[in-house]
């Protein structure tokens, strides 16, 4: 793996080499890319440190009657890995001044909220209720974790088969001449400089900008890989093209033989 991380960016017509390896090992390498790309998302995850203490003790809120009551007034507002929570009673009304994106418990529900509409409301389970409210909300933050590493996980994957199979049309003129798999493979291995720059872009938090010029720089090593790949198969065509011209034809090769045994029965 180590060879093709490096040839893919030092020198990527090298990248010809890996053409026979197993499409085991080409699913693997493209989910080493996708964590690579998802890198971003753990660090964000495991390192985020401002999340408020969700509980009972510290909000001032619990489970009464199998719904959430809280003793304090006014917007209680949390904060849990970067996502804002606000928990208010039944009676309650929710306020218009409550951030663009946020996650609402009220009552016995759970609402999700994007541009101050809200998308979506969902009962608490009771058995969830059950368990108290501190076990509830350590349940909920861990829930909560897990699916920004799917959904980060899921959603580059998808991004590098887009570019993939994006780049793959550029080599539609040699698609008579090489499987689409090997094709496909290739690319794989040649959009290890551009995953490499999306973790970095994703890392930095850089402008969008910056996200398409490293998409242009990324692709240097495809532009490559397609050179090199035309060049080894026009030299191919030319090499078979010369051994047809050069050995006779069978049709050929008849009429000598039969000559020659004419020649014979003369003499």
């Amino acid at each position: 793996m180590y060879s093709i991380i490096h040839d893919s960016i030092i020198q990527p017509k090298n990248i010809l080499l890996y053409r026979n390896k197993s499409s085991w090992f080409t699913t693997f390498y493209l989910l080493f890319l996708v964590l690579l790309v998802s890198i971003s998302t753990f660090v964000y995850v495991f390192g985020y440190n401002s999340s408020s203490v969700m509980t009972s003790d510290v909000t001032s809120c619990s489970f009464v009657n199998d719904e959430f009551f809280c003793t304090t007034e006014g917007i209680r507002e949390f904060n849990l890995s970067g996502y804002t929570i606000y928990i208010f009673n039944k009676e309650e009304t929710i306020p218009s001044n409550i951030r663009d994106n946020a996650l609402i418990f009220m009552g016995s529900s759970f609402t999700v909220y994007a541009d101050q509409k809200m998308l979506f409301s969902l009962p608490v389970p009771t058995r969830y209720i059950q368990s108290g409210f501190d076990a509830f909300f350590e349940f909920f933050h861990t829930t909560l974790k897990v699916g920004l590493i799917i959904n980060s996980l899921i959603s580059n994957l998808f991004f590098l088969l887009f570019v993939v199979f994006i780049s793959t049309f550029s080599f539609m003129r040699i698609r008579q001449f090489i499987p689409y798999g090997k094709i496909f493979k290739l690319v794989v291995f040649a959009t290890t400089p551009l995953a490499f720059l999306l973790a970095i872009y994703h890392l930095l938090g850089l402008p969008d900008l910056v996200f398409f010029l490293f998409i242009l720089i990324g692709y240097r090593s495809v532009f490559v890989l397609q050179r090199e790949l035309f060049f080894q198969t026009s030299v191919y065509l030319e090499g078979q093209a010369m051994k047809k011209e050069e050995s006779p034809s069978v049709s050929e090769t008849e009429d000598k033989e039969t000559e020659e045994d004419a020649d014979i029965e003369e003499d």
